[in-house]
């Protein structure tokens, strides 16, 4: 059965925000009497470099990513990106960069601001990707989002200000020079901070901030540190569905546990192991490869069996969960946040509580080739079943687990 992981989260929202299953929000000058321009530039140490796998040196930039807060508070801020003074950092060589237009949205992950997994999302317009010109190469980055993003305080002639810090895992494509010999696909990095800071329009300076309210739903074991452990059996396990492969796929044997957590446990992801994996139409052998990948999942507040929640699947990367020699296809499923239905039901096991999660979630899947393509690319997969989800004390005896 393709598994899913349990991740424990807190989720909750500003009352003025729309959805209740948000967890952080960035925050602007209040009362809201003007429209805060926002401003992310270098300086002062701070600077944005791209690591091209297999390239000498890498290309460091003074950036500058800018646009405007239309309300006080907001899940997201989109930011028009502008790249100066590109070099080859080992060679001093120019190396410009081009935008074409594309710009970056920054959101904020169901979790507090020191974890390591915020999102941002490169969007560009149709048919346009940013791309890096050196003298041995030509790198387009294609439209996609990616992690490794970590949000810090900072000031702003003593206002609240943000630093953006990067240790992300990007698409790259090599379009042209040497380097197209070395394959068109390509993972890089990109490295480096950026200082978030925000201006009134009169220019004075305005506060650029993010909350995260703790307070709400949330996952409740009765130990410090628990181990908590997904189980799938004859009456528990999970199914991935696409119209494209003809069944359901399955994993005989999986693996996902997390340990670490507090007694109110925050976000933890884990990356699910899996093997033994086959169609259920025609027992046909598949290969599931998470690449890392984890399912991320929280509590709304006031949680019942009958709440609907929202998983987020994250990936170092932007290939994903990959899917492979499926009828000769390949699938892949990229990261994608509030994938639904998700159900929790907190049921006695051995006399303590434990809790099932009944899943039926449908998310974006990519089509790479083979038949499985003929209905498309971008196709709608599904995940059904369920887990029964326990939590075990350092003895290993079981304890209480409980959403609320």
């Amino acid at each position: 059965m393709l598994t899913m992981t349990l991740a424990l989260a807190f989720s909750a929202a500003a009352p003025s925000l729309p959805s209740a299953e948000i967890g952080g929000y960035f925050e602007f000058e209040e009362p809201w009497s003007q429209h805060t321009i926002i401003a992310a530039s270098g300086g002062g140490g701070h600077s944005l470099h791209f690591v091209a796998p297999e390239l000498s040196g890498e290309v460091g930039c003074g950036s500058t990513l800018e646009g405007t807060a239309e309300s006080n508070t907001t899940e997201d801020i989109r930011l028009s990106a502008a790249f100066t003074n590109c070099t080859v950092t080992s060679t001093g060589a120019k190396a410009p960069i081009d935008s074409n237009g594309c710009w970056f949205t920054f959101k904020m992950a169901k979790a507090p601001v020191d974890v390591a997994e915020q999102t941002v999302q490169l969007t560009c317009p149709v048919g346009q990707k940013l791309r890096i010109t050196r003298s041995d190469c030509t790198i387009a980055l294609p439209p996609q989002t990616f992690t490794g993003v970590t949000y810090g305080q900072a000031t702003n002639w003593g206002k609240p200000a943000l630093t953006v810090s990067f240790d992300s895992k990007l698409v790259f494509e090599y379009e042209g020079g040497i380097c197209a010999f070395l394959g068109t696909s390509q993972t890089g990095t990109l490295k480096g901070s950026q200082t978030l800071k925000g201006w009134r329009t009169d220019g004075e300076p305005a506060k650029v901030d993010v909350e995260w309210d703790d307070s709400l739903g949330h996952f409740v074991s009765a130990v410090e540190h628990p181990t908590i452990t997904g189980t799938e059996n004859a009456e528990h396990h999970l199914d991935f569905i696409a119209e494209s492969i003809g069944g359901e796929i399955g994993c005989k044997k999986s693996t996902y546990s997390l340990t670490g957590s507090s007694e109110t446990a925050q976000v933890t992801a884990v990356a699910p192991t899996v093997s033994e994996c086959s169609t259920t139409a025609t027992g046909a052998a598949v290969g599931v490869g998470f690449n890392g990948c984890s399912y991320r999942f929280d509590a709304v507040a006031g949680t019942t069996s009958e709440t609907e929640q929202k998983i987020d699947l994250v990936c170092p990367t932007a290939t994903g969960v990959q899917i492979l020699d499926l009828q000769s296809c390949a699938i892949e499923i990229p990261a994608q946040s509030d994938i639904g239905k998700i159900t929790y039901t907190t049921v006695e096991e051995g006399g303590d509580h434990a809790i099932t999660l009944d899943v039926n979630a449908e998310f974006t899947i990519h089509a790479v080739n083979g038949p499985c393509t003929m209905l498309g690319t971008t196709q709608t997969g599904t995940l059904k079943g369920s887990v029964l989800v326990k939590a075990f004390d350092t003895a290993g005896e079981q304890v209480d687990l409980t959403a609320t």
